[in-house]
């Protein structure tokens, strides 16, 4: 939470450095290297009493904790977020408090403003990010004639062949931004459809998500994860790297 908060400070004092953008932009790719490997820590962990909290400490797990810091405060807007975050330190001056505390402040702010929609749940979006290793490859795969796109999901692996070898198959709420040369904004990010996660064992259908009625015209390319929301990659299908590639050439 500390190193969520430093940017701040710095910003307020040396705005010339962009400072902000920057610190956010070295966390979100530090996270996405180590993160992407077989072995890799959690940013929660139960220690026995005090005197463990600090040998149970990573510093892949801090920077992760702020990365999703970011993630939170982009998918609850500016004006919300501040809100939640103010009256969580004034709740909470000179008292102890849990991530408990912290994800229901948030929700009773979410509820307030309803910019996530109904049935998103903080506690529930949070657990997914904290609770296992690694992040999503999200996969998007368009079909240029009906203006839709079927997006879903798997863990990334840095190295290939550790995906057969993962027996478990994790899902993570994946908040869905995306920006094209066509769309009336210069982003889409109203975050009102997730790759979400079941209540009961997952499957791969419940990994995927249709969406529908996209502002991409079919000549159009189409990016994902605009401003880097959420700590995953993504991979589109051949005709839209072809077009992401023609861009940028």
């Amino acid at each position: 939470f500390a190193l969520y908060l430093s940017r701040f400070g710095v910003h307020s004092l040396r705005p010339e450095w962009d400072y902000q953008e920057r610190h956010a932009l070295q966390l979100y790719l530090s996270v996405l290297d180590y993160d992407a490997h077989v072995n890799t820590d959690l940013v929660t962990a139960s220690v026995p009493d005090e005197s463990h909290i600090w040998a149970a400490y990573n510093e892949i797990g801090e920077r992760k904790a702020a990365v999703l810091f970011e993630m939170l405060h982009r998918v609850m807007g500016e004006d919300a977020w501040l809100t939640a975050l103010r009256r969580y330190l004034v709740v909470y001056a000179n008292r102890t408090a849990t991530s408990s505390d912290f994800w229901d402040l948030l929700q009773l702010q979410v509820d307030r403003n309803g910019r996530l929609g109904k049935g998103l749940n903080i506690t529930r979006i949070m657990k997914c990010w904290l609770g296992q290793p690694g992040y999503p490859l999200v996969t998007v795969t368009r079909n240029y004639d009906h203006r839709t796109a079927i997006v879903s999901q798997q863990r990334f692996f840095i190295t290939p062949q550790f995906r057969n070898r993962w027996a478990r198959n994790p899902c993570w709420w994946v908040p869905l931004s995306y920006t094209c040369p066509s769309c009336q904004h210069s982003e889409i990010i109203s975050f009102s459809r997730w790759l979400t996660c079941p209540t009961s064992k997952p499957s791969s259908k419940s990994n995927t998500v249709l969406l529908e009625k996209l502002e991409a015209e079919p000549t159009d390319w189409i990016l994902f994860n605009v401003q880097h929301t959420a700590p995953f990659r993504v991979n589109y299908d051949l005709r839209n790297w072809q077009l992401l590639n023609k861009t940028l050439a």
